[in-house]
């Protein structure tokens, strides 16, 4: 055996060495960058459902509010369901808020709670002429929220970064 064989065997895996610690320090340094770019997108992407969920809650609401309040029971039509398809589409719209909470800044939140409490008067009249004006302020308010949202949006998505 000659007498430097260690050092022909560190020149043997000396490069395979080198190369398996390159790699784990550039594992190390990327896989916190990857973890956060990941976490990011998919906040990102919560975020961008959470609004369109909330949103598209809020219009599927006012239009059953605007069908509702442009009903007229005296032209003898069969009297649409608009309590049901009101309280299915107040119930997507709570829970749309509910995940919504979570990523609205102060503004949204406010819109939401607003347009909540609107929502949760309770029937000032059972007279239709009455409702119709119940609805009327249903109605501004949903569309409010639908404005206030939907450009908080776009902000919060950057859909409009050029």
């Amino acid at each position: 055996m000659p007498a430097n064989w260690e050092l022909e065997v560190f020149k043997a895996f000396a490069p395979a060495i080198a190369t398996g610690g390159a790699g784990l320090l550039l594992a190390w340094l990327a896989v916190p960058w990857a973890l956060r770019r990941y976490k990011a997108e998919k906040t990102w992407d919560r975020r961008t459902d959470a609004f369109a969920e909330v949103i598209f809650a809020l219009r599927e609401l006012r239009t059953v509010k605007e069908g509702w309040r442009s009903y007229d029971p005296e032209e003898g039509y069969s009297s649409p369901d608009f309590g049901d398809r009101s309280a299915i589409a107040s119930k997507k719209l709570r829970e749309a808020a509910a995940v919504g909470e979570l990523f609205f800044n102060e503004r949204g939140r406010d819109a939401l709670h607003t347009l909540l409490k609107v929502l949760d008067k309770p029937d000032r009249s059972v007279d239709p002429d009455e409702y119709r004006y119940v609805l009327h302020d249903e109605v501004q308010a949903l569309d409010h929220a639908i404005l206030v949202l939907a450009e908080l949006g776009r902000t919060a998505i950057d859909v409009d970064r050029k």
